[in-house]
Order: C-alpha cells, then structure tokens, then sequence
C-alpha cells in the first residue's frame, strides 16, 4: 500500500487531481490499485460573480488552476488528437453534406481517448500511463478546432462555389483560406478571452456541461468505463449499419472503375473480384429508402414519383432525431407533409395548367415542379422549388433573432472598450498575452488577403473589407453563444452575403460575394467556438496558452484531412447535387439573387419566398414578446429544414424525436446518461463507414483512370 496522499494531488492513478471521489465504495476501488484516499479540508468557497477580477483570478489560480501539476498538451496528446480530429473532421464533413448543419462531435473524442489510453494501459500492464483530464480536454480542443474551422465553410462557401461555377478552385488557395481562417478565428478568440470568460463569467451552457462530463468521467471510473462501452457499442452498431448501406454504391464505384480500364483495353483482377463480390453482397444490403406506394399527385400522374417521399432506413437521421428535440423535429415533419401533400400537387397542377396553354413556353414559363426522366422513371424534385421558401424563412428568423440580441450586442460593444480591471494580475503567467492576437493574427490576415487575390481575383480591398467585417461577426457570435448557446454563424454568413453585394467591386459577382463572405463569416464563428473552448478549459483548470497550442494543432489536421476529403466525396458539381447539402444550396441562392440582376426563379417561388419571410419574422417576434403562445409555435429551423430536406429526413428525425420522448418518460436517469452518447456512436459510426467507403471507391475509380 502506498503512502497516504491528499486528494488534490494529481497523479498517474489520480489524473483529476482535485475532483473528490463521490462515496466511500469508490474510494475501496482506489485502495485496491494502491491508491489510499485521505480526507482533506474542503476548498474555500469560490467569489461570488460580483467580487472583483482580481480576486477571482487569484482563487482560480490558487485553487483550480492544474496547469502546473498534470501534463496538457504533450506530443502523445498531439498524435493522438490530430488522428482523431482527421477522422472527425471527416465524419464532421459527410453529415453536414447529409444533414444540412454541422454537429460537436468532442464527445466521440473525449470519450475515445479515454477509453483508448485506459485500454492500453490495461494492455502494457501499466506501462503506458493513462491520459490525464488536460491531455484529454487538450486533444478534444484539437478535434473541435478542426470541426469548427473547416466543415461549415467548405460545404457552404465553397459547396455555393462549386454550384455557381460548376468547378474546384484550386486546392492550394482552398488549402490557405482554410488554413488563413481557422488562424484568424483563434487569434478573435484571444482578443475576447479576458473579457468574457475571465471578467465576465459568461454562462456558456454547453462548455460548463461538457466540462462537468470531463470531471465525472475521472472522478468516477466506473461510470466513465460504462459510458464508454456504450459509445464504442453504438460506433460498432452505426457502422454495421453504414456497411449494409454502402454494399450497393460500392459495387457503382467498382463498376465505374472496371468500365474505365475496359476502355484503356486493360484489367485488374482485385477489381472485377470486387465488384463481383459487392454486387452479391448487396443483395444483403439495406437499402438508401424506401419509397412510399401512394402518392399525393392526381389521379392521372399516379405514375410520377415525388423525390424523397419515402422511408429512409438509417441510423445517422434518427440519432440526429435524439438531440434536436421533439419541437424542431415534429416543426419538420408538419412541414414536410404540408410541402409534400399539400404544395407540391397544388404547384404541380398549375405547372400543367399553364404548360397546356398556347404560347406557354415561349414566354419563359419555369415551372415549380418539372417532370424530370421518362417513363416509369418520371419525378417531380419539390426541393428545388421549395429551397427558396426555406431559405427565406431561416435567414429572416436568423435576422430577427439577431435583432432581439441587440441589447447583448451593445452591451458587449461597450465592454471590449471598458477600463481594465485593477489590482494584481494572479493570471498572468499563464493567459495568453494579447499581443500573441496581432503577432499570428496579422500575418493571418496578410495570408488571407493574398490567397483570395491569387487563387479567385478577389481584389485587396474586398479582402482587407472581409478581415475586418470578421471582428463584428465574431464579436456577435461570440456573445450568442456565451449567453444564448447559439452561434449564428449562419445568418451573420447571410449578413456578410448582403454587405459584399453592395461594395464596389464584388456587386454582380457570385463568386466573390460567396467566397468573401464565406470567409468572413467562418473566421468570426470559429472564434466563437474557440471562445467556448477556453471557457471549458478555465472550469477544469488548463492553461490556456496549452488550449492555444491545441487549437493550432487542430486546424492544421482539419485542413489535412478535410481538403482530399473534399475532392474525393465532392469530386463535380453533379456529385454535390446528389446530396442533400443544405448549406451549399442555401448559400448559392442567396449570391445568386443578390448579384444576379433578374434571378430566374421558378413559378410561385417569389409568392413562398414572401409567405416563409413573414413567418420567419412572426415566430421569433412572438416567441420573444409572448412566450407561452410562442412555445405553442412551430420552430422556425424545423420549419426552413423542411423544405431544404427530403421528406424522409423530417420522417426520421421526427422518429428519434419521439423515441427519445418515451426513453425519457420510461427511464430519465438512463436517458440523461445515455441519449447523446448513443447519438454520437450511432451517427458518428455510420458517417465514418460511409463516409470511408465511399472515398475509397472513388480512390478506386482514380487509380482506374
């Protein structure tokens, strides 16, 4: 037995250092690991929120503070951190080109990484040496910095570029904007950090959540082995699934690599064995949906399908179902079936009415629901349509919802300029001086303003315009999500969208308007995520230049991974039309109509897009103004997402929806614990099986050629 020692000292065996085991019959565990538990004097109470900076500052130093006492970031946690943020970022890539919106996958990782160093620890007989809750907070700061600086910008910004264009920019300006941005994003993050998170203490709901699941996690062993034998069950669960899914597209692949060679008069053998055996395996396979046998076209067009009305049989839509809540989903649902039966006959028999009229065609009629294909394959594509009513509706909602932040806008304006506290500086040596902001972030800007010129003519001054736009979005996003747990990066990208369809120079030009704005926004929402970061980081006592260091690190495996990522699941235009991807189709729509000077918009798309503008004011107003009818209202998310999505989508969202309902009304406890976990296995362990699937049919398909 070893020396009795206070619990506040971190340790190989104790990594949480100052956390307090929660009952007697964990502290016997630790005794039979030679670790002998003592009682010790409880901490001081913390500052109230009113005391002076100076004195919070100096109890979190003295008695939160573990900087000095546990490794952070060391180079096992850079190693292993950069792994996982490569395949998270991948995965991260492929649900927001299947969902429409970008997910935290810092769980996966959090809990990964803990499971992973417990497993080898057990496998070396102790000779590898646990991660400490630092080193693993550090690798969740890598794997989330790449999410947050790569996913959404590149399906939205550059997904809207490649459907304006039809063509890739050339992946070294691709790789710089990215690169340039997420460095910009962090450097936001430094000039806000003191301010909100130290002086303030804003709320931050989610960083405070996710670091009471980190201290938990290390403070109770078993329930942390428990929960990461549910993750690691329900990765293998999501993953069978994505294999059974991807026997039918894989076979394609192969097919398209073997009909390559045959035209170069060669052969491979591991490729015709390949498809041969895909193409059996996916007899097994299940199925990409299942269509519905009704429809709700007229009588006469019963032979027309309507794209999407179907069931969808995957776990990634359902496990999105478990954590967006039963108002978005059911608001998605309603409507779904709205668009579905209800518009969608109704447009398609205006369509038809005035089709059948003499002289229709050459006057440029655009029809809302063009039959597209022959024969039994005739479809009719609502989305195409309704993409204008959604967007509409999400960005107005978006605009409003800002507009009733104006008193937290204001209010962080005032602050950034305020008097620095007095007293002595107890955090000195560990915060990240400010001027670390300007020393990486001016040559991030420089970089930035280059890579824009050189790779898509985007002139200085634009770019220059797009740096310091950048401090506003992130000044606005930074504080929704402190206080609201919001990050309207989205809508502020829409802002950015309106300014730069004004300015002299980018005004007629879709491509500017998307990649300036697109820059714009992604820079200043970053900052916001890294800002949560920080704040996770303060509670469980990291040092933040360590957090600063991690970050660096993310964005240099999230640009690494995501850019051939990219150019292999996106490899054309006619590639990205395939999925659902939101963001891109959204974010074109937009430049389009702003820098086009007579948008060609389809027949009764101006009258929705009036209709789903008034809503997306109406709701937030009277949700804002008189909240118990507002709870009543459908979500204006649900709403837009409805009509961006297939009805399959709504379908199982609104399933997991309900299922996560009756989980919580059988069992709370086991559904608190449990439910995001599950989320994230399933859905993370179907993309990341799909996702690689599918790059590596198309690696195969370029090998052929």
């Amino acid at each position: 037995m070893r020396a009795p020692m206070s619990s506040t000292t971190p340790t190989p065996d104790n990594p949480a250092g100052h956390l307090t085991l929660p009952n007697a019959e964990i502290s016997e565990c630790y005794e039979d690991v030679g670790v002998n538990l003592v009682e010790h004097e409880p901490l001081p109470p913390e500052p109230p929120a009113g005391a002076p900076v100076a004195v919070r500052d100096a109890y979190w130093r003295k008695y939160v503070y573990l900087g000095d006492k546990q490794r952070q970031f060391t180079l096992r946690a850079a190693i292993v951190g950069g792994l996982f943020c490569a395949l998270l970022s991948i995965c991260s890539l492929y649900i927001t080109l299947q969902i429409g919106w970008g997910l935290g996958l810092v769980l996966l990782a959090v809990l990964g990484t803990y499971s992973g160093s417990k497993l080898l620890s057990g496998l070396t007989g102790g000779r590898f040496r646990e991660f400490t809750m630092l080193e693993n907070s550090a690798m969740g700061s890598v794997a989330s910095t790449a999410s947050s600086t790569t996913g959404m910008c590149v399906v939205g910004a550059f997904g809207g570029l490649l459907l304006v264009t039809g063509e890739h920019p050339d992946w070294r300006a691709f790789a710089g904007v990215l690169a340039f941005n997420g460095v910009l994003g962090v450097c936001l993050a430094i000039l806000f950090k003191r301010r909100m998170v130290n002086e303030e203490d804003l709320p931050y709901p989610s960083p405070k959540a996710g670091a009471v699941m980190l201290k938990s996690l290390y403070a109770d062993g078993r329930e942390g082995l428990i929960q990461s034998r549910a993750l690691f069950a329900t990765l293998a669960a999501g993953g069978l699934v994505g294999l059974f899914r991807s026997w039918e597209g894989l076979a394609e692949k192969f097919g398209e690599a073997q009909s390559a060679l045959k035209a170069k008069a060669l052969s491979l053998g591991w490729v015709d064995a390949g498809r041969e055996f895909l193409e059996k395996m996916s007899r097994w396979g299940i199925p990409s949906e299942i269509a519905f046998k009704f429809s709700a076209l007229p009588l006469a067009e019963r032979n027309i399908a309507i794209a999407g009305l179907a069931f969808e049989p995957s776990l990634l839509l359902t496990s999105v179902g478990l954590i967006v809540g039963l108002r978005v989903a059911l608001s998605m649902l309603l409507g779904a079936i709205v668009l579905n039966f209800i518009l969608v006959p109704a447009m398609y028999h205006t369509d038809q009415a005035v089709l059948a009229a003499p002289g229709a065609l050459a006057e440029g009629f655009k029809a809302a629901m063009p039959v597209i294909g022959h024969g039994a394959d005739q479809t009719v594509v609502p989305m195409k349509w309704s993409l204008w009513g959604g967007t509409a509706l999400m960005v107005m909602a978006s605009f409003t919802t800002l507009a009733l932040q104006a008193p937290n806008l204001i209010r962080s304006m005032k602050s950034m300029f305020a008097a620095k506290a007095s007293g002595a500086d107890a955090v000195a040596d560990v915060e990240i001086p400010m001027s670390w902001a300007f020393v990486l972030g001016v040559p991030a800007a420089l970089g930035l303003i280059f890579v824009q010129w050189w790779g898509f003519g985007v002139h200085p001054l634009l770019g220059l315009a797009a740096v310091v736009i950048s401090f506003g979005v992130a000044l606005v996003c930074s504080r929704a999500a402190a206080e609201a747990d919001m990050n309207p990066v989205g809508a502020m990208g829409k802002v950015s969208q309106l300014v730069f369809a004004f300015l002299p120079g980018a005004k007629g030009s879709a491509a500017i308007n998307l990649l300036s704005a697109g820059s714009t926004s992604s820079a200043g929402g970053a900052s916001a995520d890294q800002l949560a970061d920080h704040k996770s980081n303060r509670l469980i006592g990291g040092n933040p230049r360590q957090v600063l260091f991690a970050q660096l690190t993310g964005i240099l495996f999230g640009v690494c991974s995501v850019i051939p990522a990219w150019f292999l699941l996106v490899p054309d235009k006619e590639h990205l039309e395939k999925y659902p991807a939101v963001p891109a189709k959204m974010w074109s729509a937009v430049a389009k109509l702003l820098t086009e000077k007579a948008p060609s918009l389809p027949h009764g798309a101006p009258t929705l897009m009036v209709v789903c503008a008034i809503l997306g004011v109406a709701i937030p107003l009277v949700g804002h103004f008189l909240p118990k009818v507002g709870k009543w209202l459908p979500s204006t998310m649900g709403l837009g997402l409805s009509l961006t999505l297939p009805f399959s989508n709504a379908l199982s969202f609104a399933m997991g929806a309900v299922i996560m309902v009756i989980w919580e009304k059988g069992h709370k406890k086991s559904a608190v614990t449990f439910a995001l976990i599950f989320a994230s296995g399933l859905m993370s362990g179907q993309a990341l099986v799909e996702s690689f699937l599918l790059l590596g049919g198309e690696a195969v398909k370029l090998i052929a050629q």
